[in-house]
């Protein structure tokens, strides 16, 4: 499997580079949830879990999507207007929570009520479409991931718009941690990694800048 970006540009400190650009918060008290989206493909996304203790940032990195598969792509459209493709370069204040995915298994699951930005893709031709119109009528938009033992780069029938961690192992770590935190409600930023490299070379503030923020 290819990727578009390299794995050593996903840190904390270039991420705080890109919340100086696009305003986005990074918290020093809480989890903070990044995904990084790379033209289309299969599991070619990355989701970055990072947290601070004491002076120093820990980070989980993982390997996921954040596209819907091709089942939802070409077949089973679950909504008249299309299937969701949460709409990137925007970050989702408190709109996750501790709940069971599908009733099998602890993720974290879409807030009820809460608005999610989705594009929606209709034309079922295989082939992601982000723009259009913005629609905020999605739900069940959770961070979960695969089942255990799945090693097969093919998204299929795991997202339908769900951001999804592509290793099962990966995942239980990153809900271990979620569940020793113990917060009421977890935030999210997308972004591409466009936008990550774009601040990377443009602007490079501080941490204590960005942080000094929030």
């Amino acid at each position: 499997m290819e990727t578009l970006i390299a794995q050593k540009i996903i840190t904390v400190d270039n991420l705080f580079k890109v919340a100086y650009d696009l305003n986005f918060k990074i918290w020093i008290n809480k989890l903070n949830i990044w995904g990084i989206r790379t033209p289309q493909g299969e599991f070619n996304d990355y989701f970055l879990y990072f947290w601070r203790v004491g002076n120093q940032w820990k980070k989980i990195l993982a390997k996921g999507t954040t596209e819907p598969g091709q089942s939802y792509l070409q077949k089973k459209m679950l909504n008249k207007n299309g299937t969701a493709i949460l709409v990137h370069n925007q970050q989702y204040l408190d709109c996750w929570e501790v709940r069971k995915h599908k009733q099998q298994y602890d993720a974290l699951c879409q807030i009820r009520g809460y608005q999610f930005k989705v594009w929606r893709d209709a034309n079922q031709n295989g082939v992601v479409d982000y723009g259009g119109d913005i629609y905020t009528d999605a739900t069940g938009i959770n961070n979960h991931s695969t089942r255990l033992g799945y090693l097969a780069n093919w998204i299929g029938d795991f997202s339908a718009g769900c951001q999804v961690v592509w290793f099962w192992a990966v995942f239980a770590e990153i809900m271990k941690l979620v569940k020793e935190r113990n917060e009421k409600t977890y935030s999210y930023a997308l972004i591409t990694d466009e936008a990550l490299k774009q601040s990377i070379n443009y602007k490079k503030p501080l941490e204590k800048e960005v942080k000094n923020q929030y």
